[in-house]
């Protein structure tokens, strides 16, 4: 269990900072273009754009710990773990295993 958990644990890492990541570079991107400086304004938007789509390819190919499918081979598999942490083929799902851990310690 500790191991599945921390496989979607990461997952969700990944998701959140792919998220998050426009909030550091985009007010940078918009300084350099309003200060005249377009390379570095290409640049760090390039960057940017690079940094997010390898996040979600690093989560389009992760496979699912508890069956071992593949997110992106499924229609909705890709959403699904991306939205809710869950996997669309199994059900393993990263709040009910927080859950089952927290009970436990109760």
């Amino acid at each position: 269990m500790a191991e599945e958990r921390a496989c979607l644990e990461n997952i969700r890492r990944w998701r959140q900072a792919v998220v998050w990541a426009p909030v550091f570079w985009f007010p940078l991107v918009l300084y350099g273009f309003a200060s005249g400086r377009l390379r570095l304004a290409l640049g760090l938007g390039f960057a940017g754009l690079v940094f997010a789509g390898l996040g979600m390819s690093i989560v389009w190919l992760g496979r699912c710990p508890g069956c071992r499918a593949r997110f992106g081979t499924r229609s909705g598999g890709f959403r699904r773990i991306w939205d809710d942490a869950t996997c669309e083929a199994c059900g393993l799902s990263l709040f009910e295993l927080r859950r089952k851990k927290d009970r436990r310690a109760r």
